[in-house]
């Protein structure tokens, strides 16, 4: 029998995609994650469970938490509608990613303005990129659920955007599923 380990306590991640319609084209909300030992990665904000979350029974005030303080933003939905905005979810064993996707109609408050300083990495200022970028330069294990995120949030907003982005949709969806880690 193999001994206990940390690597069997459940725990989880919440990421946050926000998303919005500007000018004809969508634009994902992302920020830098700079680790103090390493180069800047591009990922959408969220993180982990802490003390006093209980694995999987407090998913949603995870991700509210995570909001506030990655973006500075509340989230302006009942857990009920945010539970059904869950859109991806990626099991790694005792872990799990759980991607939650949203409008930037349905946050409030004024973006994060300054860099964070998140423990062991640096944080940027939360920016916009337009969605035909995103899949190129978010984190690999992310791709996925971009993906799917933006084939909706295109629906969301207009059924004609959706054959604006087909092509890449198609194209992005085939490749990330074979490179996703």
């Amino acid at each position: 029998m193999k001994p206990y380990t940390d690597a069997h306590v459940p725990s989880y991640f919440c990421a946050l995609m926000v998303m919005r319609l500007i000018d004809g084209k969508i634009e994902g909300l992302v920020i830098n994650c700079h680790k103090k030992s390493g180069r800047p990665k591009m990922k959408w904000p969220g993180g982990g469970n802490e003390e006093g979350e209980k694995p999987f029974l407090d998913i949603m005030k995870t991700v509210r938490r995570e909001a506030r303080e990655e973006l500075g933003v509340e989230i302006n939905l009942d857990d009920q509608t945010l539970a059904g905005r869950c859109i991806f979810i990626h099991e790694l064993g005792f872990h799990k990613r759980f991607f939650f996707l949203i409008s930037e109609d349905e946050i409030s408050g004024e973006l994060r303005v300054v860099e964070k300083d998140d423990g062991d990495e640096i944080l940027s200022i939360p920016f916009w990129v337009e969605a035909t970028y995103l899949c190129e330069i978010v984190f690999p294990s992310h791709k996925i659920a971009f993906l799917m995120g933006l084939h909706l949030i295109c629906r969301w907003y207009r059924p004609a955007m959706e054959n604006y982005y087909q092509i890449l949709f198609e194209e992005k969806t085939i490749h990330s599923i074979t490179n996703c880690t």
